[in-house]
């Protein structure tokens, strides 16, 4: 189950820890985590705009970048999830 309220706080944590100059290790390591979460976030509000009718173009502005960077990032993204899930069905199909 998804908890959103969990997540927050562990968003805050991860803002908190990557500010923190006196751990610069620690710092970039939050760094490193907040970058995959706010393109897993921006994937997600990408996917919502598309199925409520925004076009690519209108999305490319929201985000302030070209709709040649926005089908590079869609398409970076996609290539990430489509091995994931490409492995569950190997496994599935091998359980079977």
């Amino acid at each position: 189950m998804h908890n959103p309220e969990s997540d927050h706080h562990s968003l805050r944590h991860l803002v908190r820890q990557s500010t923190n100059l006196g751990l610069p290790m620690g710092a970039l390591h939050a760094l490193a985590e907040l970058k995959i979460r706010l393109r897993e976030c921006e994937m997600g509000a990408i996917d919502a705009a598309r199925m409520r009718g925004a076009t690519w173009a209108d999305i490319a502005r929201a985000l302030r970048i070209s709709r040649q960077a926005l089908h590079q990032r869609t398409s970076a993204a996609s290539a990430r999830r489509e091995p994931a899930a490409a492995e569950v069905d190997h496994e599935s199909s091998a359980m079977r």
